[in-house]
């Protein structure tokens, strides 16, 4: 009956196992490729994979050779490739090696108390130098621990187990050996396979029958054996008095307290997706820093940006904040020699000398929360720390240059092999002080010493007369001493940071202070942050309806914004943007191909050949003309905007029989800033040039402006522009008079058209630009009572004070000249191209 309820479920199991569900059955018989049907067979949730691995990865189960997983003791029963990658991601990197090690290294170091050492009658315990594969080789092994006894030990007739009684084993004195050895197994379980116990006898037995290639310096010696997966462990082997009871205390104590072990234990839960239910740990911030000094948890500080120094050796400093506690591990130089990635070397040894500061110390003494000053530090010490609270710091830690203090200074360089020192840089100020004032003023020294060490040793040891006790850190003040230094130090600092901002210290707060003696950082990363939190928190207050607001924007486009809350810049939208710019820029050799000149048109080739009385414009008086040159006009237009006006100079020269022809010999470009409608340009014009001075005879003409309109008409501001170029070329004083005058005449009758704001703009440009001509000399003495000068209204006869525009319009460029005269601008210059 029993063999056929065994049978019945042996088949079922294998019946679940072997059967594929209706999504295999489906693709059963579809064009799949090898890739694809071997994927059918995988498990896709890797954490329900992980969670049932030592259910399904068994020999029960998968019938087959097993194959071991590199660099751990893990054994695969089938082709489990989800199951696989997630205990390959659980142990990397080289953490089934660290767990073996940091086993031994616990036992050892439990057996080296005083306690152990007299009760066992222990010598000494010596850990064997043992390769890395020892912990994932199974064929043979070798003994951890070499424990020597003061005198020979009686060992027992015959092995047990640790859970066996002591008062079973029987010791007659027949058997003795000095030497007793201890060997570590680690493994991972599956459910066959589960029973410890019977593994660690399994082992003992294997590992010292006759025949074996194992190395045991003797028969006594015991084999401990930890299971990862179902986290138990058990010894078998030959026992000495008094070692079965303390080594069971000490094994329950490393399964529950181990850091390694309880580092596995964490990354197991972070694969497996189970969180905990306690909140989760802060940083270190100025709002919480009262935390370091609580009674109830141990609170370290840990730097390790000095572990590697070039050139020297380096140093992991640890400070306890509540006691004033430093150790101070220094690291050879010699540990990174040779070495390839020496950064996370260094990191690896900075964790490992935390791991070994807490497990020297006594349980109450060990922390239960580390603070590391530099982020990417946490994932090494979380490797080594399992069982210990990590967090960052969100201030500015300064404990790194308590290396740069004389005592330690000379620790760290004189030393020839990697050291330790325990010490404590409170000195004796826990006697007046509390540990917050204590950490205070030790905070505002080395903060001191990261901004200025020399100023800072200055105010500590102003002069020789100052006493310090040897073995102290620090000058032997009183309460009050201390209060005044304080004071010193806390005003360097803060002077420090204002000049650094460009504000004085009596612009900050009493926050603002504390927050910089305490190390808060001010980046512009929280600045923005803060100033994008108050810019959604204004944009909450939202309008009822959107409101649509047109505009002009720089290009001189019209667009249209959309507002829907009070504080909203709005959403643009347009048809233009700078795609359509730049082909209409690109386009402008084009249109310069297409040059067209308004009426009046005059071409050089037939002003030549026109009788008098035509070139006279039908009576006595000529008419002034303009021939510009078409390759020059080309070659300016090409290099212009077509959203931004730009203006130039013109100069030419009379042609002899025909005076009132001026033929444009140059065009000076000045420096400018333009946008759609307006140009600013320096007050002075460069007439003594180089090249004006080669070309004799060259005069003033007037100025070619660009505008991205067909409207052509010239504005106030023109007018304004010739008087002023032409009184610094010419010094014609009657042509900026007149230019003024018209510009004030037009600023009138625009006045009354115009919004108030633009009136009074334009009234103000008139108003400086009448002050800058009067201080330059320009203007007349006498002036009339209504606020005019007085000018001569005769035109000057050395040229034609003419404004040439040119329209950039869709299809062409349109020129289109205009004359400047008593009342006003006039169509009356006829303008031709060559």
């Amino acid at each position: 009956m029993l063999r056929s309820l065994v049978g019945s479920e042996m088949c079922i199991r294998d019946s679940y196992w072997n059967s594929a569900g209706s999504f295999e059955q489906s693709k059963k018989d579809a064009k799949l490729t090898k890739a694809q049907r071997g994927g059918l067979t995988v498990v896709p949730n890797r954490r329900f994979a992980l969670w049932w691995s030592p259910t399904i990865n068994r020999s029960d189960v998968f019938t087959g050779y097993p194959n071991q997983i590199h660099f751990t003791g893990i054994y695969m029963y089938g082709k489990l490739e989800t199951i696989k990658k997630s205990l390959i991601e659980l142990f990397l990197p080289d953490r089934w090696e660290r767990t073996h090690v940091g086993v031994v290294a616990d036992i050892s170091h439990k057996l080296k108390t005083d306690a152990c050492l007299d009760e066992l009658a222990v010598e000494s315990v010596n850990v064997e130098q043992i390769t890395p594969q020892k912990s994932y080789t199974f064929q043979s092994s070798a003994a951890d621990l070499i424990l020597l006894s003061r005198s020979s030990w009686r060992v027992s007739e015959h092995p047990s187990l640790l859970t066996e009684l002591p008062q079973n084993d029987r010791y007659s004195g027949v058997t003795t050996s000095r030497k007793f050895w201890i060997d570590v197994q680690i493994r991972w379980g599956n459910y066959d396979e589960h029973n410890i116990a019977d593994y660690a006898e399994k082992c003992f037995k294997a590992y010292t029958e006759r025949g074996s290639v194992s190395r045991y310096p003797g028969t006594a010696g015991v084999v401990v054996a930890i299971d990862l997966a179902y986290n138990c462990c058990s010894a078998y082997g030959y026992w000495i008095p008094n070692l079965k009871p303390l080594l069971q205390k000490l094994m329950d104590a490393i399964m529950k307290s181990n850091t390694v072990i309880a580092s596995l234990r964490d990354r197991m839960k972070r694969a497996l997706q189970i969180q905990t239910s306690n909140p989760t740990e802060s940083n270190l911030g100025v709002e919480n820093i009262s935390e370091l000094f609580s009674d109830q948890t141990i609170t370290w500080i840990v730097d390790d940006s000095q572990t590697r120094m070039k050139g020297e050796n380096g140093a992991v400093t640890i400070f306890d904040p509540r006691s004033g506690a430093l150790y101070f591990s220094v690291v050879h130089r010699s540990v990174f020699t040779g070495q390839k990635r020496a950064k996370k070397l260094a990191s690896d040894k900075a964790a490992e000398e935390v791991a070994y500061w807490i497990n020297t110390l006594p349980e109450n003494e060990r922390p239960k929360k580390i603070v590391v000053t530099r982020s990417r530090f946490r994932g090494p010490l979380s490797n080594v720390c399992g069982n210990v609270v990590i967090t960052q710091a969100d201030v500015n830690m300064v404990i790194s240059q308590l290396s740069f203090h004389s005592k330690l200074g000379g620790y760290r360089t004189a030393a020839t092999e990697s050291k330790t020192y325990r010490l404590n840089v409170y000195d004796d100020w826990l006697n007046n002080f509390s540990p917050t004032t204590a950490y205070r003023i030790l905070n505002l020294i080395l903060r001191g010493y990261y901004l200025d060490i020399t100023r800072t040793k200055e105010i500590l040891e102003p002069d020789a007369s100052v006493h310090r006790n040897p073995r102290h850190f620090w000058p032997a003040y009183t309460a009050q001493e201390w209060e005044a230094v304080s004071g010193r130090l806390q005003a360097t600092i803060l002077a420090n940071h204002c000049a650094r901002l460009k504000i004085s210290v009596s612009d900050l707060t009493d926050k603002e202070k504390e927050d910089i003696i305490m190390g808060k950082k001010f980046s512009s990363d929280e600045v923005q942050a803060e100033d994008i939190a108050a810019m959604d928190a204004q944009r909450k207050t939202v309008l009822e309806t959107a409101e649509h607001v047109t505009t002009v924007n720089k290009s001189g486009e019209t667009v249209t914004k959309t507002i829907r809350s009070k504080f909203e810049f709005g959403k643009t939208s347009t048809t233009a943007d700078w795609r359509t710019r730049a082909v209409q820029n690109s386009d402008l050799p084009t249109r310069c191909e297409a040059l067209y000149v308004s009426d009046p048109v005059m071409v050089a080739s037939a002003i030549a050949s026109a009788p008098a009385s035509a070139r006279l414009g039908g009576n006595n008086r000529m008419t002034p003309e303009i021939c510009l040159p078409d390759g020059v006009i080309k070659k300016f237009l090409s290099s212009c905007d077509t959203r931004v006006s730009v203006m130039a100079y013109l100069f030419g020269i009379p042609l002899p029989q025909t005076p009132h022809i001026i033929e444009v010999r140059c065009i000076l470009v000045p420096p400018q800033v333009g946008d759609f409608d307006t140009i600013s340009t320096p007050a002075g014009v460069p007439v003594s040039h180089p090249l004006l001075d080669a070309c004799t005879g060259l005069q003033f003409v007037g100025i070619l402006r660009t505008q991205a309109s067909e409207d052509c008409a010239p504005n106030t501001v023109d007018a304004a522009r010739i008087s002023i170029a032409s009184s610094n070329i010419l010094g014609q004083h009657s042509q900026v008079a007149q230019g003024l005058a018209f510009f004030a005449q037009k600023i009138q009758e625009e006045n009354d058209e115009l919004p108030d704001e633009i009136a009074a703009e334009q009234e103000n440009t008139y108003l400086q630009l009448q002050q800058r001509l009067a201080q330059r000399q320009l203007l007349p003495p006498n002036r009339r009572a209504d606020g005019v000068f007085d000018f001569d209204p005769r035109l000057p006869e050395q040229a034609p004070l003419a404004m040439v525009l040119a329209c950039v319009q869709e299809n062409q460029i349109v020129l289109r000249s205009f004359q400047l005269t008593q009342e006003g601008y006039t169509a009356g210059v006829a303008t031709a191209t060559k």
